[in-house]
């Protein structure tokens, strides 16, 4: 017998229990970043580490030209010139990456949006910016996102988490995208910006660089 299940918006009062368990779980990765997202990259919740970093790296005036209807789309965000991209110190590797992340999940679901954005996010043209980074210690055991915050770079891995159990169309399709520190110096500038905020936390990295 073939299941039909619902799709209920997640402001819907049965969706309440899902609702706290996402807001719990970005309440508590803080204060690292956490984003829940939709099918369609879309970011439907987010900590306040995310907000941080955005409100910092892009202008306000640059979210809603990018996004009128005031839903940011997270690719759109990280491939878009005026928004993240600029950013990224290792936008060859982290390129490839996300386009890796929208190719398979088209394989895995071919009713999912992801493969029209892949095509309209690569559009085969060589990626100019700084060459790939190579670490000191080798090869990561995984691939970092080498975020230029200020003067300080910050190096984050992520996870996906997903409803084990989901009985409804909305909640199968949403993920949890949690970054992690990659080195101490991400972790304590991270916790610094929690803490005093962005421009608090750069000029105690500012300092700390000084006196090594």
């Amino acid at each position: 017998m073939r299941l039909v299940y619902p799709q209920r918006h997640l402001d819907l009062s049965e969706m309440a229990a899902a609702r706290r368990a996402l807001q719990l779980i970005l309440a508590h990765h803080e204060p690292y970043p956490a984003i829940v997202m939709d099918a369609h990259w879309n970011i439907i919740m987010q900590n306040e580490a995310v907000a941080r970093i955005i409100a910092y790296c892009v202008k306000g005036e640059t979210i809603r030209k990018l996004f009128p209807d005031g839903v940011v789309n997270f690719m759109e965000l990280m491939f878009a010139p005026g928004g993240l991209r600029p950013h990224v110190v290792n936008w060859t590797q982290s390129r490839a990456a996300l386009l890796h992340r929208l190719r398979r999940e088209a394989a895995g679901n071919p009713a999912s949006p992801s493969e029209a954005m892949r095509r309209r996010l690569d559009d085969g043209a060589a990626v100019c910016g700084a060459e790939p980074a190579v670490h000191d210690d080798g090869i990561d055991p995984v691939l970092s996102l080498e975020l230029r915050v200020g003067d300080t770079t910050l190096r984050l891995f992520n996870t996906f988490t997903t409803f084990g159990t989901p009985q409804d169309i909305v909640l199968q399709e949403l993920r949890i995208d949690m970054s992690f520190p990659a080195d101490e110096a991400t972790r304590r500038f991270l916790e610094a910006a929690a803490e005093s905020g962005i421009e608090c936390a750069l000029a105690i990295t500012s300092q700390l660089t000084t006196a090594s």
